[in-house]
């Protein structure tokens, strides 16, 4: 979905009293999503490589008012919920996001970031300024600067 994520969607949902049961199929989930799932009230999720089964029983668990999260992601949300360290301010993002902030710091330009993500430049536009906003910072300058704290 360009420009929104499943759990941009759901967050809406959430934020607008929406309780309706939500199943998220997903190819990745990176630990922000995965909290940030958890955190909206997910029903349900199932990572696409799983056999098609999977969905179906899902569907089955949720319908019978129960949640359906695979016991490792619950493990891995526990962690990051009780983690003490420091947490990594490039962690709120998305992989795309944190794609897009990474070619930003490598100095890239939106039509180069384009180029190798098969977006359009407004959209890389429309990212970055998400992007910003996400970390609370104004610009490529101070985007690049988090990026390599991070990576080091």
């Amino acid at each position: 979905m360009p420009l929104k994520t499943g759990i941009d969607i759901l967050q809406a949902l959430r934020s607008a009293g929406d309780d309706r049961k939500v199943v998220l199929l997903t190819a990745t989930l990176d630990d922000a999503s995965l909290v940030a799932a958890i955190k909206a009230k997910v029903d349900a999720i199932v990572m696409k490589d799983e056999p098609a089964p999977a969905l179906q029983q899902a569907i089955v668990i949720v319908t019978q008012g129960q949640r359906s999260i695979p016991l490792t992601l619950m493990d891995r949300a526990f962690e990051l919920a009780t983690k003490s360290a420091v947490p990594d301010p490039l962690g709120t993002l998305s992989e795309r996001d944190r794609r897009i902030a990474e070619f930003a710091a490598a100095g890239l330009k939106n039509r180069q970031i384009a180029e190798q993500l098969g977006l359009s430049e407004g959209a890389i536009k429309v990212y970055l300024h998400r992007i910003f906003d996400k970390l609370g910072i104004g610009n490529r300058t101070e985007l690049a600067l988090l990026v390599t704290r991070a990576q080091s």
